[in-house]
């Protein structure tokens, strides 16, 4: 009998929906930045059956995916929260070789813990420089997928989780995982940082 395993991806959506060769969903029409996600979601298929496939080529691995982004300015639903939205009401199952890939996507809106203080509201906020230029910034992202993950390294030690991101914020949480005995990987498009040992437990992946 095939045993069935279960896998966790904690994506940073800023970083992982430029893996495709999409306009960077710059387009402000929701159903296609919806054929332009399906593109990302395409291609980070690939990146973790290949990783699963080569853990375990034996059992049947089923994916959950959770989504960290800006996704509220204020408590206004951001373009990119609406734009995901709209790919998950026509997103259909997929199978590579031993991987299955439902439609369990989360947009990560609330921590996996739960609580009273959820959603995590104005994490896309704009900003004005001295200069008087306008920019937006991300707030509370990393430290909600390290949250999650050290949540879900403890509640579920026996799933694989996996990160896709480009932030060396992001490994303290990891080594503490790894150091748990947690079966973790994180995929990135750079190196980080030279100084820190992330041997065997993070890869350089290239950007389209």
């Amino acid at each position: 009998m095939v045993s069935v395993r279960r896998a966790i991806v904690f994506l940073d959506w800023d970083t992982a929906r430029r893996v495709a060769p999409a306009r960077r969903m710059q387009t402000p029409d929701l159903k296609r930045a919806a054929r332009e996600i399906e593109q990302v979601f395409s291609v980070l298929q690939e990146i973790v059956a290949r990783h699963l496939t080569a853990l375990d080529a034996k059992s049947l691995f089923r994916v959950r995916w959770r989504l960290y982004h800006g996704w509220y300015s204020g408590k206004t639903r951001t373009f990119d929260y609406r734009a995901v939205s709209e790919y998950l009401g026509g997103a259909s199952t997929n199978a590579i070789k031993n991987v299955s890939f439902g439609i369990d996507v989360e947009i990560a809106t609330s921590m996996l813990i739960g609580g009273k203080r959820m959603p995590l509201y104005d994490s896309l906020r704009y900003r004005e420089d001295p200069e008087g230029s306008k920019f937006i910034e991300q707030k509370m992202v990393d430290t909600s997928l390290v949250c999650d993950l050290l949540q879900s390294a403890r509640s579920a030690r026996d799933d694989i989780h996996i990160i896709y991101g480009n932030d060396d914020d992001l490994l303290p949480g990891i080594f503490v995982a790894e150091a748990w005995g947690t079966s973790i990987h994180m995929y990135r498009p750079d190196h980080g940082s030279s100084y820190l040992d992330t041997s065997r437990i993070v890869s350089k992946l290239e950007i389209s």
